[in-house]
């Protein structure tokens, strides 16, 4: 509050919340409606739902996308419906348009297929969330030419967009997808 933040982001590892199908943890939802309550009154909360349960996707490694992105939507609804009125932003996924967050190696057509199944459910449970395009990583606009492409217009309300790639360990103009000087984005 000190420091005048208005906006807090926090990930929701779903296969933490959700480890068998249909079974949500009370521990870990109670670590998060503790942090929500502890929030200075006004904090607006957006939270990314990355790392997908072995249940859904038949692997052990969390980035795996989910097999079945109805299951992925149903989980995100029910957290929606839950959360509603606290939770003003869901960002769906994180850098999805880069292996390290999407195991199976960047595919606009089935993160536009997971966008279409969450975005129905979110309002359906809080009408006034808003559903953020995950996070892209350094301008990637060929990425979110595909997801048009692909059918994601209007399963989304906002488009994150990540310039601090590689946790800053490298400058953004070293990671942007379209080079230094394409103008689009």
């Amino acid at each position: 509050a000190g420091l005048g933040v208005g906006w807090v982001r926090g990930f929701v590892p779903w296969n933490a919340f959700e480890p068998a199908r249909g079974r949500l943890s009370q521990p870990v939802l109670a670590t998060l409606e503790s942090g929500l309550a502890a929030l200075p009154s006004g904090t607006k909360v957006i939270l990314d739902v990355v790392d997908t349960p072995q249940w859904e996707s038949g692997s052990a490694n969390p980035v795996m996308p989910p097999r079945n992105p109805a299951d992925y939507a149903a989980f995100i609804g029910a957290m929606a419906k839950r959360f509603a009125g606290r939770v003003a932003a869901w960002e769906i996924w994180n850098e999805e348009d880069a292996s390290l967050w999407w195991a199976s190696g960047p595919d606009a057509g089935a993160y536009a297929a997971l966008l279409r199944a969450v975005y129905p459910a979110v309002k359906a449970e809080d009408p006034n969330a808003t559903v953020v395009l995950g996070g892209l990583t350094g301008n990637d606009y060929e990425y979110l030419s595909q997801l048009y492409a692909d059918g994601a217009k209007g399963s989304f309300d906002a488009v994150g967009l990540h310039t601090d790639t590689i946790c800053g360990i490298v400058s953004p103009y070293e990671f942007l997808r379209n080079g230094r000087y394409d103008p689009r984005i």
